[in-house]
Parts: structure tokens; sequence; C-alpha cells
């Protein structure tokens, strides 16, 4: 009886002993620091700081973990950029992990139940995409095919299995693929995945709420479904994923978030409006999520498209008062930018030698003081000035979201943004073309 009453004393301490993340990165010295976060749907960017530290003379790493952190899915992070950089690992307040990592092979588990079963599993559905690639080719018999199928089946219900109990079982569950009843081809077999994808996947599974799995099966869904990559389509599922994920704003801004910046990148205004306009704003105001917002509309309003925010140009003559020219050349440069100093004088000469009605170039001039830019205008007389002052904290910078210099938009005779050359080069081409 009194050993009884011993354990029952010494239960509380047992259950709640402290563990760690331990590992070694390869190759060796090539990273110095580890962050560690909590992936935590409440956080900025869905990531929550707890703690970090320096990596030892054999670059390894040991970090303990408070007794109080809640199980669920976390990230290491080491490197810049950060997308590159890290892995995430379930943490079930039950183990240690120990991990080998290296910058080939990416994450092993050399500890951890948790991660080793899930990791073993992503590397076999890895294989199980693979063999999906290869069933759908024309000389493939009925009977492979249908091995094949057999085959995935097996691999999820093994796994399914293995991972009763733990926390990853909520991660695997949500890899089922459907099992066609009869040879089909390739188009077919993706209409009935996109039938049968939210079958397996439950959005009220606190576990699946606490990473970014939700996240990244919502991405993929809007887009792996549309191979003609429509307009209507994408609207379709992007309306679908909404409804599924229901009124959980924190993941419905994450992945609204997520596919505006998508599109947005590929310069797709229809669908980054959309987006934007239907779920991003109404949910960022909910939210109180005021510089998302404000964020938003800064791109759109220099999106392609847009009527190009207006500034002064001359004393009592804004740039939407000029006239006379087909085409605009805005370029945000500074007379102390060695890239600028190198590129200006490029354009300079190619204006030059076109027809005086073609184009005009506004040369806005981001800078800390006056000279040396009212020296380094003398050597383009061609263009037209404008002294910014303030640098980044000019108005107008802010307006055309300035954050590296040059900077180029090239406008048509309404003022409208036609494009955004990343470099000299495409404005050099663009310019050529008329």
């Amino acid at each position: 009886m009194k050993n009884i009453l011993t354990l029952l004393l010494f239960l509380p301490f047992l259950t709640s002993a402290q563990h760690t993340i331990s590992g070694t990165f390869q190759p060796a010295n090539t990273f110095t620091t580890v962050y560690l976060y909590q992936i935590n749907p409440t956080s900025q960017n869905y990531l929550n700081y707890i703690s970090h530290t320096r990596l030892d003379e054999n670059s390894s790493v040991s970090i303990d973990l408070p007794k109080e952190l809640a199980p669920g899915m976390y990230q290491l992070n080491f490197g810049i950029p950060r997308t590159d950089y890290h892995f995430n690992f379930i943490y079930n307040g039950k183990e240690d992990i120990v991990f080998e990592y290296s910058q080939e092979g990416g994450v092993k588990y050399l500890e951890s139940e948790e991660n080793m079963v899930y990791l073993e599993y992503l590397d076999k559905s890895q294989m199980t995409k693979e063999l999906l690639s290869a069933v759908f080719y024309p000389d493939v018999s009925e009977k492979d095919y249908k091995a094949v199928f057999e085959a995935i089946a097996e691999i999820q219900h093994h796994f399914e299995l293995r991972s009763m109990g733990l926390m990853a079982r909520s991660f695997i569950k949500t890899g089922r693929s459907p099992i066609p009843d009869q040879k089909i081809g390739p188009t077919e077999y993706l209409e009935l995945e996109k039938e049968h994808y939210f079958d397996y996947i439950n959005f009220n599974d606190i576990t699946l709420q606490n990473s970014f799995r939700l996240v990244n099966l919502c991405i993929v869904y809007v887009l792996k479904f549309n191979p003609e990559q429509l307009t209507a389509t994408y609207i379709e599922n992007i309306d679908e994923v909404m409804h599924r994920i229901g009124d959980d704003l924190n993941l419905k801004k994450e992945v609204a978030t997520r596919l505006w910046v998508n599109f947005s990148t590929a310069e797709d205004n229809t669908l980054a409006n959309y987006i934007a306009d239907t779920y991003l704003f109404p949910v960022a105001k909910k939210k109180g999520d005021y510089k998302l917002i404000a964020e938003i509309e800064q791109f759109q309003a220099t999106a392609l498209g847009s009527k190009a925010p207006d500034f002064q140009v001359h004393e009592g003559k804004k740039l939407s008062d000029l006239r006379g020219y087909k085409r605009y050349v805005l370029i945000f440069w500074s007379s102390t930018c060695s890239h600028c100093l190198k590129e200006i004088p490029q354009i300079h000469e190619l204006v030059s030698n076109l027809d005086n009605n073609k184009l005009q170039v506004i040369a806005f001039g981001l800078e800390d003081q006056l000279y040396p830019w009212k020296a380094a205008i003398e050597d383009y007389p061609n263009f037209t000035h404008i002294y910014g002052e303030g640098k980044w904290n000019n108005k107008t910078a802010e307006a055309y979201n300035i954050t590296a210099t040059p900077t180029y938009f090239v406008l048509d005779k309404d003022k409208i943004i036609r494009n955004k050359p990343g470099s000299l080069e495409e404005l050099l081409e663009i310019l050529k073309k008329e």
C-alpha cells in the first residue's frame, strides 16, 4: 500500500517531465543559431516564437522544451531565407526528439516515434505519387493498374494502423487517395480526386488546426484541380475551399492571404482582387488587421491596369494632367544608388533617339538631401525630374510601395499602369517594341 501511495505522489512529476529536441547539422559550421517556433493560427504568420540558442562547436544543438509547452506542431528555423532552412516537427509532450539534418537529405529522426512514423509515411507517399504518375501510361495492363492502387491502399492502411494513438494519425488520414472501381484515364482520375478530396479532411481537428496542414491542403485544392487554369474554375475552387473552412477566421485569413499573394505575384489582378474583395478584406476587418488591409490597398493601387497614383510633377501640374505622349516611364531612383547610375544613362540614350511625342520619362529621385541629386540630373536633360525628399519615407514612394531603386513603371497615355519591368533589360525590351 505504501509503495502505491509513493507512486501516486510522484506521478504528477513523472508526467510533467521536461523533454528536449536535440540534433546535429551538416555540413558543419554552416548554421549558427536555431530558433524554435510554435505553429499557432492565432499568431502573426502562424508562428509563435518560443526560444533560440546557438549551435556548439560540433554543429549540435539541444533545446529544453518548457514543461508547459502544449502538444502540437513546431518549427525549427536555422537559416535565411526561413522558407529554405527549416523543418516542422510534432511534439506530443511525452518524448524527447533527436534528429540529424543535412542540406542534401533534409531531416532524419533518430528518436521520436511521432516524427519517425510521420516522416516514413511522407517518404512512402512520395513513392505512391510516382506510382500514380506511371499507372496512366497507355501500355499499363488492367492487372498492373489494379495492383498499383491496391499497393497505394495497403500503404495508407498500414500507416493508419501504425499511427493509432499518435498525433501523426491526424495528418496521415488526410493523405488517403480515392481508389477507382475500374480503369480510368488521368483526366477522369483527377475529377475523382477532386470529388473526394475533402472526405478525410477534418477541419475541426485541433491537431490539424495547429499546423500548416489545413492551409497547404486548401492551397493545393485551388491550384491542382484546374489543369486549364481557367479563371472561372479558380473562383469555383476558391469558393469551395472557403465554404469548407467555415467560420475559422484564422485559417480563412491565412489561406486567402497566400492565394492573394500567389495570384498577385502572377499579376492575375482579376483573381487577386476577387480574393481580396470577397474574402480577405472582410476577414481582415473582423480580425482588426488594418495593416494587412493597408498592404492590399497599396498593392492594388499600383497593380497592372490601375490608374497610377497621382503626384505633383510641376508647380500646378500633376501626373494626371500630363498630355501629348503615347507612353510614360516612371522611374524611382536615387543619385546615391550605384545600380541607378549604371542603368539611367542607357535609358536616357534610348529616349534621346525616339520621336518627341512617343515617350516621356519622369525620374523621381528619392533623396536624403538636395546634393548630389541636383548635380546628377544635369546629365539627363531629356527627363522630367522630381526631387523626392525623405527618400523611403516620401509619400509618393509609399503610395507606389517602393522598396528598392531603381523601380520602373510603364504607363499609357491615360496614366494606366501597363507594365512593371523587373529589370533594365525588360524595360528596354518593352520600349523598343513601339
